[in-house]
């Protein structure tokens, strides 16, 4: 019992919301991605940096970044540091997709690369 009401031990979740996507830091040159990073309206844990799915439009494939780095991880401002990872021209689309430790609200971001 809680406060004289049964407890049903349930909590409900408020999905962290995105607020931006910056590509290499807000460089206006975009031949190449080195970072890419999302602002959030309040902190997010990420388990992996899966998190964030990557399609390349252009080239119909979806982009393995499982070994980029998250950097910030756990604030309102993570990067995806994207060193070793291939990003071929292409018009892109960055998902951030639901995860276990922080409910964060599906998001889609679409940019350009162009090598």
């Amino acid at each position: 019992m809680f406060g004289g009401r049964l407890d049903i031990g349930s909590y409900e979740f408020i999905f962290a919301k995105t607020i931006d996507l910056e590509i290499n830091g807000g460089a206006i040159n975009r031949s190449g991605i080195a970072t890419l990073t999302i602002d959030f309206d309040r902190a997010v844990t990420l388990a992996s940096p899966s998190a964030l799915r990557l399609f390349n439009h252009t080239t119909s494939q979806s982009v393995d970044i499982a070994s980029a780095t998250l950097l910030n991880n756990g604030t309102s401002q993570i990067t995806w540091d994207l060193a070793g990872v291939s990003l071929p021209d292409g018009r892109y689309m960055a998902e951030l997709v639901h995860n276990n430790v922080i409910p964060v609200q599906i998001h889609t971001f679409e940019f350009h690369v162009r090598q």
